[in-house]
């Protein structure tokens, strides 16, 4: 593989990251959490490191506790919310490593042919 055809790779992954890292830092849910809107990313953590995970982190648990399993009525509506906005994500999110699974798919393909 030649330098332009590494550097064309190189600069794909960075656009698939980069653009990766803007979705989750998006602030997007329509109402404040703790004194700040939350990202998508604070979501998508609270439910793996807080919840789904087998040692849940202490900070993520924090947040998953207080806003996913709030009872009231209030909460309990963002609550719903939330996790409206977690499966968007958790789709969103898989779409970008598929985009990087292809691209590396393609990376191997042109290095076996040279």
């Amino acid at each position: 593989m030649n330098s332009d055809v590494e550097q064309k790779y190189k600069d794909s992954f960075k656009k698939i990251r980069q653009d990766l890292n803007d979705f989750m830092d998006l602030m997007d849910v329509g109402f404040v959490l703790n004194g700040e809107p939350p990202t998508n990313r604070r979501i998508f953590e609270a439910v793996i490191y807080g919840h789904k995970a087998h040692e849940a982190n202490d900070y993520h648990r924090e947040f998953f506790d207080r806003w996913f399993k709030n009872k009231i009525p209030f909460f309990k509506i963002a609550s719903e919310h939330l996790w409206n906005e977690f499966y968007v994500i958790l789709i969103t999110f898989t779409y970008y490593l598929r985009l990087a699974k292809d691209l590396n798919e393609e990376i191997l393909k042109d290095a076996r042919q040279n």
